[in-house]
């Protein structure tokens, strides 16, 4: 069946006709804004400009880090051990834990914004970080050696050790090519990780048309369980 749905978080309130598919569930916009980006405007919470140092005390810190963050993955020393014990896991490695990624893997980080997420792995120890966003104004260098590129996955060259796109897929057109796309610049016997709402789930059937994922028109597709396999 098809709905109505508005943008609401920008206060455009513009109607948008979406419909689910009868055998997997999935949500999808009927047709795709002309000009999707007047949706994100550079007030968008993900493209607001960060601010990150590269002192010599962050240096410190990242050294600290990064020793933790190897005994992590298998590759510990004492002082890493120690570290670990006094101050625990680094938050958000559980995204890549059951992979053991190592501290130099290739990360790309693909609908990024303008690289909070990226920034924030830096100082947990990763050195190889990457991100890609089309609506960040320009590419974005950070001192500490993060680079963000005005990128979709499709430009995209070379090969990776982890892709990661949290909250991005649901964002993006052609579903079918970007699967296949991480397949290409994936390296063998790597992963992806995919975070993304779910319309196989109790607040899809609750509030329907008001349900706040749904945030037309930048969603474009909200995948079911069934529909992802």
């Amino acid at each position: 069946h098809s709905f109505m749905a508005r943008e609401m978080m920008l206060g455009y309130r513009d109607e948008f006709e979406y419909f689910e598919c009868s055998d997997c569930g999935c949500l999808q916009i009927k047709e795709f804004p002309a000009n999707l980006s007047k949706y994100y405007p550079p007030k968008y919470y993900s493209l607001r400009k960060r601010h990150s140092t590269w002192t010599i005390i962050d240096k410190v810190k990242y050294l600290f880090s990064r020793e933790k963050l190897k005994n992590l993955c298998g590759e510990g020393n004492a002082i890493g051990l120690l570290l670990l014990e006094t101050s625990g896991a680094p938050k958000l490695y559980h995204w890549f834990k059951s992979e053991r990624c190592k501290p130099d893997y290739r990360i790309l980080d693909v609908g990024c914004g303008s690289g909070k997420l990226l920034l924030s792995l830096k100082k947990k120890g990763f050195s190889n970080l990457m991100g890609i966003d089309p609506f960040i104004p320009e590419d974005i260098f950070y001192q500490n050696g993060v680079n963000i590129l005005k990128k979709e996955i499709k430009d995209m060259e070379g090969h990776f050790d982890f892709i990661m796109l949290h909250h991005s897929l649901e964002h993006m057109s052609n579903q079918s090519e970007t699967f296949e796309n991480l397949h290409r610049i994936l390296k063998p016997n790597r992963f992806t990780l995919i975070r993304t709402p779910i319309a196989s789930s109790y607040a899809w059937k609750k509030y329907g048309a008001n349900w706040v994922q749904l945030d037309a028109p930048r969603h474009l597709f909200l995948h079911t369980i069934k529909s992802i396999h």
